[in-house]
């Protein structure tokens, strides 16, 4: 009865709904001493229980900040300076504060900047004033970042906060980062990392979940203790009024009773001032307020409320973010570095690991290089919401992970050079097919340059050559063959003529053995057919696919954070080509080229068949528009409920439909690099 007189938003609604749920269970035991225990277990139950509030609170200095954003990498240093000196002197001033702080690389700033303030740091970890937390190099994007990527920003992070602090952080701290991947429960499991914090998916600009306190489950089964501050902000100011409303908004009452503050001033670093710890030691005496700890860290909180937390709820899957949408393709030259570099540094890796540790292994050039990558992946800077001199920054950055990864490739390979026989002592080529699966494998060719075929062994493999804005270069039927294969041959022109794939090309068709694909005059493909014992058409009747479609991009706030649902209420067709031609005809590939101009930009695309699996299209943009968001349509003749999306180390699944509104607001979504549209 007091339950249902109560509002249902009351915490002590919830507090009682928990508890008479644990009565009825243990009542409907069959256990012979179940009446008693239920009763001993409501009297207990409802002796802790007040109309003050029953809950704690452990608040902990936080000055988030940004690795760049507003301001490049250059002015961070000094702010990570300056933030440092003001807190060093308030944990001298009040004996009860605890400040945190993030991001290994901040910390390696200072060690090459300002050691004398590094050591006055291990002084206050000492006194247990001053706590290193989030285990990562940055506070990543934990969309865009790759696999290997992901999983390095705990791999140097949490090292140089064992080597240099002598201390093993147990928590992934991103209270601002623009949504999470699923895969990253199973990251964090297999490091022993136990605790999970953000702040961010309070910002959602439709839904909200549901939870502070809960279990997040991965794709793999693994589940990480999560925790969302109450207060909804990672900028706290401690006044009464927001402390208290922290509190009743808190929606896990009676499963968890403890949430964290995170209070000073952020985004900019600086952190708290007296005013807010001032207020704090005068809320731990006024009455009506919740108890807030003192000298407590960061991880006292995770551990205490952790083991006092009591069936929590679970979210599955990925925590997606329904606002930033538009961080997906903002300074698309930025994310195309980072994936080049990504797998630039995977094939330097791969290809020097053969030399073995003992023989030169790279390790220092490696690391320098991953250092960069990984410090461009901040929240701020790889989504592309950050001021143009950051992007002039990671330009130069990303040409010195190339250089890096270019040089260490040349001398792998030039290791190999010796120990490689070409067929008959011709002068050849060596291959590394750097992919589990079979694809296009080029060359670049200089000036005269001209293969006409290329002997592998016994083999014969056709050559051709291609020039298109990415220059001139050979391609060459591929090996069926693993990662790690090394194809050794020579160029020749006197061998017999070799029968060409079936590969067919004309002004309005493409075709090889698996594809017929048809065209209109301006390059839209009007049918895709497979040509398989049981044909499919995979272009609905009527509908043109390849056809790019041209959107306003005028979001109601932030231009280079938001897309908004609105912006694809109307659109423009780009209907007319300037030209479309057969540019290839094999004996490698066949392929046709489109040109297209609207307001002052172009599209010059390449659809191609053959040797990369499927319809293979490379498309150059030289854009010159504002306000303005080019898409490509393919409607498609698959009718399926849900596609499929690369993640890191997986997959996710999410519907093609708008039934609920959660579905409704996943109306932008990112992958790896491949997804899944398909129906049996």
């Amino acid at each position: 009865s007091l339950m249902r007189g109560l509002p249902e938003d009351d915490p002590l609604h919830t507090q009682l709904m928990v508890l008479l749920n644990k009565a009825v269970n243990m009542l409907s035991s069959g256990d012979k001493r179940a009446r008693s225990n239920t009763r001993r277990l409501l009297q207990d139950g409802l002796a802790s229980l007040t109309g003050e509030m029953n809950h704690e609170i452990t608040a902990v200095g936080h000055a988030h900040l940004d690795t760049a954003w507003l301001w490049p990498l250059s002015v961070t240093r000094l702010k990570m300076n300056h933030t440092t000196a003001i807190q060093l002197g308030m944990v001298e001033r009040y004996p009860e504060y605890v400040f945190v702080h993030s991001q290994a690389s901040q910390y390696e700033w200072l060690e090459k900047n300002q050691p004398e303030m590094l050591d006055r740091i291990r002084g206050a970890m000492k006194k247990g004033q001053w706590e290193a937390v989030g285990s990562m190099w940055v506070e990543a994007d934990c969309n865009l970042t790759g696999s290997e990527s992901l999983v390095r920003q705990f791999l140097y992070g949490r090292r140089w906060f064992q080597k240099k602090l002598g201390v093993t952080t147990e928590d992934m701290w991103l209270p601002d980062v623009f949504g999470y991947s699923a895969a990253i429960p199973q990251i964090l499991t297999k490091f022993g990392i136990k605790y999970f914090l953000t702040q961010k998916l309070s910002w959602n600009d439709t839904n909200k979940i549901p939870h502070h306190t809960f279990l997040w489950e991965g794709i793999d089964g693994s589940r990480v203790w999560s925790h969302f501050p109450p207060a909804d902000t990672y900028n706290a100011s401690a006044e009464p009024k927001e402390i208290v409303e922290s509190v009743r908004k808190f929606k896990d009452h009676g499963r968890s009773d403890h949430s964290l503050l995170l209070f000073g001033f952020g985004d900019g670093g600086g952190g708290p001032t007296e005013f807010h710890l001032e207020r704090l030691r005068r809320a731990r005496t006024m009455p009506g307020l919740p108890l807030i700890h003192k000298k407590t860290k960061a991880l006292d909180f995770f551990r205490r409320a952790s083991e006092t937390s009591d069936d929590l709820n679970i979210w599955r899957g990925e925590l997606y973010f329904e606002l930033h949408r538009g961080t997906y393709t903002s300074q698309a030259e930025n994310k195309k570095q980072n994936r080049l570099c990504e797998h630039l540094l995977r094939d330097a890796e791969w290809l020097s690991s053969f030399r073995g540790v003992g023989n030169g292994y790279p390790a220092e050039k490696l690391e320098e290089a991953w250092k960069l990558v990984l410090l461009n992946q901040f929240h701020d800077i790889i989504p592309g919401s950050s001021v143009n001199e950051v992007y002039r920054d990671s330009d130069a950055d990303y040409a010195k992970v190339r250089q890096i990864g270019e040089e260490v490739i040349a001398e792998a390979l030039q290791g190999f050079a010796g120990e490689l026989e070409v067929p008959g002592g011709r002068s050849g080529l060596a291959l590394f097919h750097n992919s589990s699966v079979p694809g296009q494998v080029e060359a670049p060719l200089g000036e005269g340059e001209e293969p006409v075929s290329f002997v592998v062994g016994p083999d014969r493999v056709p050559v051709q050559v291609i020039e298109d804005e990415d220059g001139r270069r050979a391609i060459f039927g591929t090996p069926e063959s693993a990662l790690g294969a090394v194809a050794v041959g020579a160029f020749s022109d006197k061998l017999p003529t070799i029968s060409p794939l079936r590969l067919k090309a004309g002004p309005k068709r493409l075709e090889n053995d698996q594809w017929k694909v048809k065209f209109d005059g301006n390059g839209h493909i009007t049918s895709i057919e497979s040509l398989d014992d049981h044909p499919v058409e995979f272009i609905r009747p009527g509908g043109l696919g390849n056809n790019f479609q041209l959107f306003e991009d005028l979001p109601r706030f932030w231009d280079a954070w938001d897309v908004d649902a609105f912006s694809f209420e109307s659109w423009t067709d780009l209907i007319k080509a300037e030209s479309f031609e057969v540019v290839e005809k094999g004996p490698v590939r066949a392929a046709v080229e489109l040109v297209k101009k609207f307001g002052s930009s172009t599209i010059r695309q390449r659809i191609s068949l053959g040797p990369t699996p499927g319809i293979r299209f490379d498309t150059w943009v030289d854009w010159h528009e504002s306000h303005r968001m080019l898409k490509v349509a393919f409607p498609v003749n698959v009718h399926s409920q849900r596609a499929a999306f690369e993640i890191q180390w997986g997959h996710v699944e999410r519907p093609t439909h708008q039934n609920t509104s959660w579905d409704v607001a996943r109306f932008e979504v990112c992958c790896q690099r491949w997804f899944d549209l398909s129906e049996g």
